[in-house]
């Protein structure tokens, strides 16, 4: 697992060496990458290689290069709970194991970096898709969730309340479902099945994540009722969680749509901050 995430820390660096002159990228590649450092893995998946397709192909292979290092050295941990720089501490020492995690995440880095700087000669970012005969779409976002709609600001994570993957909207859940807010394909379930990514007809890309830090959940407490392309009516459940265990465990349970893939010339625009319950408007994707 750990040389899978720092293998997607290279592709962000891949992607970042192909757009220097791209102020907005600098801004969004480095801190990314230094959240991978510390297996901080959401920024950079949500907001540079999910985003852009080919860098997350090249954190993939990357992975696999890693993994084989870890394979063939018979490398071992001692526990879980770290990883990348901090898990060094959880590498057994026997059979050089020290110099083997930094040989396997070394190796893993390069050639995530490598392949997503070689994947991208051959594809670019992905162009949202127009649907409307006139070239123009609104679209419609309804409340995921029943409980308290707040502002994006207002999330106890500056990965989200500092937009970093987007601009978005919060609702600080009343139970345990999630539904869908609208028409859209799942286009992403993240393994530990507390995030999904999802495209909506009009072509804009968004991304619902219940909780903070809840990825450390690694999947316990979670369900998820949809897969990779499967397409969605609004309303549909996407996943349940049982709420009362995360928040004994000590996680927020904050739940937020971000919109980290506007069609060009799109935004949101929000509804006042309100009680809601699961169908509500919440806000619009227009020009």
């Amino acid at each position: 697992m750990s040389v899978a995430i720092i293998a997607q820390g290279g592709a962000v660096l891949g992607y970042l060496v192909r757009n220097l002159k791209d102020a907005k990228a600098k801004e969004l590649c480095i801190p990314s990458f230094i959240s991978v450092l510390f297996g901080i893995t959401e920024p950079a998946l949500f907001g540079v290689n999910l985003r852009y397709r080919y860098p997350l192909i090249g954190g993939c292979i990357g992975g696999a290069v890693g993994g084989l290092i870890v394979y063939f050295t018979d490398l071992a941990a001692l526990g879980f709970g770290t990883t990348v720089v901090p898990g060094i501490a959880l590498a057994d020492p026997a059979n050089n194991g020290y110099f083997n995690y930094i040989i396997a995440h070394v190796a893993a880095l390069a050639a995530g970096f490598l392949f997503a700087l070689l994947l991208s000669t051959a594809f670019g970012r992905k162009k949202a898709v127009v649907s409307a005969a006139d070239g123009s779409v609104t679209e419609e976002l309804d409340a995921f969730a029943s409980g308290k709609y707040v502002g994006i600001e207002k999330v106890n994570d500056p990965t989200f309340s500092q937009k970093v993957l987007g601009d978005g909207i919060a609702i600080i859940p009343a139970d345990g479902k999630i539904y869908a807010p609208a028409d859209v394909a799942v286009e992403m379930v993240m393994d530990t099945k507390h995030a999904v990514g999802l495209r909506t007809k009009g072509g804009n890309g968004l991304l619902i994540h219940v909780g903070i830090d809840t990825v450390n959940l690694q999947g316990k407490y979670f369900d998820a009722h949809v897969r990779e392309g499967q397409e969605l009516k609004k309303g549909d459940c996407i996943l349940t969680f049982d709420k009362e265990q995360i928040e004994k465990a000590g996680y927020d349970t904050t739940t937020s749509l971000i919109l980290t893939e506007p069609a060009e010339g799109y935004s949101l625009h929000k509804e006042p901050e309100r009680d809601v319950r699961t169908g509500d408007k919440l806000a619009v994707i227009s020009r």
